[in-house]
């Protein structure tokens, strides 16, 4: 009976993981984001999971000018350049563990804002989510 106890207690234990959710972000001082509209994301080059159009659509569904592609494909004029870094992880099935966003001025490579989401196994959430969460949080950040 103690064996059986224990052995239960053993696997509860080990079937509810750990889940860890953290988001952040930041706006450097003085940027304006809402006179911000036009966008280039910039494929990182180890993803090749389309992340950066991932993350364009969900631009555009702010309403803002987005495209993606290689850094050099921006368009002339285009106001924000974004980069991103993800981070898989395997646990059953491939699922984001991580997703940083940079927004950077074109011309100097100035930093403009930066956010970040991170979920584990448990709290995972799809690209989807994970880039509109990041969003929402540099957009709130940048509200003034």
């Amino acid at each position: 009976m103690r064996f059986a106890l224990t052995f239960t207690l053993c696997l509860v234990a080990a079937a509810s993981g750990c889940a860890i959710n953290r988001e952040r972000a930041s706006v450097s001082p003085k940027v304006d984001l809402a006179g911000l509209r036009t966008y280039h994301v910039v494929r990182f080059p180890p993803d090749e999971r389309g992340i950066e159009q991932v993350i364009a659509a969900a631009l555009r569904k702010r309403g803002l000018e987005a495209t993606a592609g290689n850094e050099g494909d921006a368009p002339p004029g285009v106001q924000v350049i974004v980069t991103y870094q993800d981070k898989w992880r395997w646990d059953m099935t491939m699922y984001m563990l991580e997703l940083r966003i940079y927004f950077r001025e074109p011309q100097t490579g100035r930093l403009l804002a930066m956010g970040s989401s991170y979920h584990t196994s448990v709290s995972r959430i799809t690209p989807e989510e994970m880039a509109s969460e990041v969003l929402t949080n540099i957009f709130k950040g940048g509200a003034k």
